[in-house]
C-alpha cells in the first residue's frame, strides 16, 4: 500500500500588492480575502486525492476571484474527478464567464490539477502553470504549456531556447474563463500514471518557474524529506530568486505505508463502511 501525503505553499512574492493565485489541497483553500503567505499540509488517508494550482489573471480583484470560483467549484468533484472532469472544466468556465458578464470585465484562470485514486494519477491542465513528476532522479513535466510562445515553437516557428524569452512567453491560448463562440476549452492530460514509491509531484505558477531552472526545482524536490520542506524550500528559492510574482506551490509525495499504517487504515475503512 502507498502512502499520499502533501503540502501547498503559497505567497503575494515581492512586487505584487494581491495574490491571484489558489489551491486545492483535497478540499482546502487559500482564503481568497488574504495576501498572507500561506503553508498547509495535509496527510489524511483517502481513496481519492484531488489537488489544483489555479493562477488568476485580470488584475485588481478579478483575477484573484476567477482563481477562487475554480477552485471552490472543484468540492462537488472531489469524490470522482476522474470521470467528471470534462464536466467540471464546463462548469468552472461557464461560472467565471458568468462574472465576467456580471462584471464587465475579462478575468480567468489558469488550472493545474493532480488526481489520485487507486494507486495511478492524472494530471490536467489549461494555461502555463505546470505539473512536474520527479521519479528516480528524473523531474518529467506532466502539463503541456498553454501559451502563444509554445504554440509558435511546435509549429517550428522558434527554438525552444527562444520560447523562454519570447514576448509571448506569458500570452495564454488556454484557460478557464473563455466564451465558447472565441474559442474551444481544451484541456491537456496525461492520464493512468502508475504510482512509484518514491514519486514525488509537483503542482505550480508561473510564479515559480518563471524564478527557478528545472533544474534547481529537481535539486530542491530531491533534497526535500516531506511534502512541506519540498513545497516551503521551493518558495523560498523563488523568493529569494526575485519573486516578481505570485507563487504557489503543490508538492505531494508518495511513500510506501508501515504495516501499522496499513492495517490502520483497513480498519477505518471497515469501520466507516459498516457505520
Amino acid at each position: 500500500m502507498l502512502l499520499i501525503s502533501s503540502a501547498a505553499a503559497t505567497d503575494v512574492g515581492k512586487v505584487r500588492e494581491k495574490n491571484e493565485d489558489n489551491f486545492y489541497l483535497c478540499g482546502k483553500m487559500r482564503d481568497g480575502n488574504e495576501s498572507e503567505p500561506t503553508l498547509l499540509r495535509d496527510d489524511t488517508r483517502r481513496d481519492a486525492y484531488l489537488y489544483a494550482v489555479c493562477d488568476g489573471m485580470g488584475g485588481e480583484l478579478c483575477g484573484e476571484l476567477a482563481s477562487e470560483i475554480a477552485v471552490t467549484a472543484l468540492d462537488g468533484f472531489k469524490d470522482d474527478f476522474d470521470e467528471r472532469a470534462e464536466e467540471y472544466f464546463e462548469y468552472a468556465n461557464e461560472l467565471v464567464c458568468r462574472e465576467i458578464r456580471r462584471q464587465g470585465g475579462r478575468m480567468g484562470t489558469t488550472f493545474a490539477g493532480l488526481w489520485i485514486k487507486d494507486e495511478k494519477a492524472r494530471a490536467y491542465n489549461a494555461g502555463d502553470s505546470r505539473i512536474y513528476l520527479l521519479r528516480g532522479g528524473h523531474l518529467m513535466q506532466l502539463s503541456e504549456d498553454h501559451t502563444q510562445a509554445q504554440l509558435m515553437y511546435k509549429q517550428g516557428l522558434i527554438s525552444k531556447e527562444e520560447v523562454k524569452t519570447h514576448p509571448f512567453r506569458n500570452r495564454l491560448t488556454q484557460h478557464i474563463g473563455i466564451f465558447p463562440q472565441e474559442l474551444e476549452l481544451v484541456p491537456h492530460a496525461v492520464v493512468n500514471i502508475p504510482l512509484q514509491e518514491g514519486d514525488r509531484f509537483l503542482l505550480c505558477s508561473d510564479g515559480l518557474t518563471d524564478m527557478l531552472t528545472e533544474e534547481e526545482i529537481r535539486s530542491l524536490m530531491s533534497e526535500g524529506d516531506t511534502p512541506t520542506a519540498i513545497a516551503g524550500s521551493l518558495l523560498r528559492s523563488a523568493l529569494e530568486n526575485g519573486g516578481r510574482d505570485n507563487v504557489t506551490a503543490i508538492a505531494v509525495s508518495v511513500d510506501k505505508a508501515s504495516s501499522e499504517d496499513e492495517e490502520l487504515f483497513s480498519f477505518l475503512k471497515d469501520f466507516s463502511d459498516w457505520s
